[in-house]
Order: C-alpha cells, then structure tokens, then sequence
C-alpha cells in the first residue's frame, strides 16, 4: 500500500514541479545561447492558440511549446530593428571583424554588421526596415 502511495507522489512531484522546471531551464538555456525575436512572436502566438486547445493536457502542452520555441530558435532568420533606408528587405546578417567590401556593402544597406563577437549560432539572414 505504501509503494502506491509514494508512487504517487514521485508522480505528482515530476508532473508539478520537475517537469515544467525542467522546460523552464531547458528554454532558458537556449534563449541565452540563441536568442530570435521570430522564436519569442512564434511562442507567443502558439501559447495562445495551444492554451486553448490543450488545456487538459498541460505536460503534454508545455513540452510541445519548449519544442516549438526551441525550433524556431535555431532556425538562421531573424527580425531586426535596425532602420535601414528603404523598403523592407532581407539581407545578410555579418558578424566578426568586416572586410573592406562588407563595410561598403553596409553603407548601401545590403548587410547588417552584428559586431565582432561570434557566438556560433547568430541568424544568417536579417529582415530590417
């Protein structure tokens, strides 16, 4: 009887507290090393969207959001709100120290420089207006 009784709470203690912190940790890890501000819109409008239909299922709903959110983290596109002149347009994202050529393409507004510290996992591609 008492076998059932800690199973029990081994479950309640995983299904309320482990796993959410679990994802909790897990999405704040991949924020600080990939942060997308497409990832952050994108959970937005899941979370939204999947409250309403998975409310009864909300392990199943929180490691579906984490997946969600993760995917669209490591995805290489992402929204900037640096003003370049013009239209709204995609252009390459440059990180590291600039050659010559990238500065020039800068000017023109055909890349976006995102400094000289490269991190690994920085969108490839930027859409600036």
């Amino acid at each position: 009887m008492e076998n059932h009784h800690l199973k029990r709470a081994v479950a309640k203690f995983v299904d309320g507290w482990l796993a959410p912190s679990v994802c909790v940790g897990i999405g704040t890890a991949v924020t600080m090393f990939s942060f997308r501000v497409v990832a952050i819109m994108i959970l937005i409008v899941f979370f939204g969207v999947g409250l309403k239909k998975l409310k009864h299922r909300k392990n199943l709903f929180a490691y579906l959001c984490l997946f969600v959110y993760t995917l669209s983290s490591l995805q290489p596109f992402d929204i900037s709100f640096i003003n370049v002149p013009g239209p709204p347009k995609i252009v390459r994202y440059g990180k590291g120290y600039p050659a010559p050529e990238t500065i020039e393409e800068a000017r023109r507004g055909e890349v976006v420089l995102g400094g000289c510290v490269v991190t690994g996992n920085h969108p490839r591609w930027l859409l600036v207006w």
